[in-house]
Parts: C-alpha cells; structure tokens; sequence
C-alpha cells in the first residue's frame, strides 16, 4: 500500500514524514523549494512538487485538484496542512479510513481552541462552535463532542469530485457543507500526541 502525502510544509517537516513512513511518496503543494526533491535521493519517495504560486491559483481547490495526477485514484491520501507539527500515529490515522466508510478522516484531539468541531457519539461531523463567540451552526451544541482538528487528514479521492467551491475557502466549510448533505466526515483522535501550530 503506497501512502502519498500532500504538504506544503518546511524541508524539516517531510524529513521527519518521510522517517516516519519511509514507504510514502511526498507531493508538495506549496511555494516552490527546488531544494526539495534534493532531500530525497530515492525516485520513489519524492513524487513532485506543485508550485501553487505559478502552476495553479494559490486556491485549496484547485490546487488539490492540479496535484491530483499524482495521487492515485483507487486509494486515500494524506493531506498535512503546512503550518503543523505533530507527532501523531499516521498509519493509524490512514488505517482507520481505510476501514471506516468516512469520505474523510480528521485527526482531532481534545486539546483547547477557539473553534472546535462537533462531532455526534459515532464520530461523525455534525458542525462547529466557535468558544470566543458562542456561536454555532447547530441548534445545540453542547450535546456534541467538541473536539480541536489537528489540520492532518486523509481523503478519498471522491471528495475531489465534490468541492463546488470557489476562491479562497476553508476545507472545513467543505466538510461541514458534505456532513449536512449526509456525507459521512469522521473523527480521528490522535489522544496525547504532541501538536504544534508554526
């Protein structure tokens, strides 16, 4: 089972990905860092980089879907958002969408933030609550789960094919509109795992 990681992280971050999964093959979204591929003397580890300041609009969704010649189509993968650092079980991670029936799978955690996601008692995607405001997008949403996403998940490939978003949009307004439209969104709680925003 080949594992492709998307991130448009740091040279530092996709060598600490790589160690940890050594299996995997990188495709980077991000700024172009020609020095990237350098760090990976294997052809089979680093897989290509997507410029997405000249190749594409610098949009999730397109550049998602000009990144997606390299994913293949008959299996999930990993998305890390650029401004993470965790330490987090990603074959676990990878392994629970594997045998879920989630069209993506967040990793999540009970740590604080000012906006969390809801999610009901089987680990689905319900909605938000913003804790600064007290706002929510559920009638109530004390009765969910309020759980902090990671900014680490993976994807179906069939969730490309869904995002009618244009522009500059969060991926969680993606989610959130595809749970409402009875989508399955699941929770993954990486527990104790140590996590960074940079």
């Amino acid at each position: 089972l080949s594992l492709r990681i998307a991130a448009s992280d740091p040279v530092a971050l996709a060598r600490q990905m790589i160690q940890r999964h050594p299996r995997a093959r990188l495709v980077a979204l991000g700024d172009c860092n020609p020095s990237l591929p350098l760090c990976f003397p294997a052809a089979d580890t680093f897989h290509g980089w997507v410029d997405t300041r000249t190749d594409t609009p610098n949009h999730l969704r397109e550049a998602l879907l000009h990144a997606a010649r390299h994913f293949r189509r008959d299996a999930p993968f990993l998305l890390h958002n650029v401004d993470v650092m965790c330490d987090a079980d990603l074959r676990a991670l990878y392994d629970a969408h594997l045998h879920g029936d989630a069209l993506a799978t967040l990793a999540v955690s009970r740590r604080d933030t000012s906006r969390y996601l809801l999610f009901d008692e089987g680990g689905s995607l319900r909605g938000r609550f913003n804790a600064r405001t007290g706002e929510s997008d559920v009638a109530a949403p004390a009765s969910y789960q309020r759980l902090a996403f990671a900014g680490i998940h993976v994807i179906s490939p069939a969730l490309l094919e869904r995002i009618t978003e244009r522009g500059a949009f969060s991926i969680t307004d993606v989610y959130l509109r595809l749970a409402a439209a009875g989508e399955r969104i699941a929770a993954f709680d990486i527990g104790a795992a140590q996590w960074l925003e940079i």
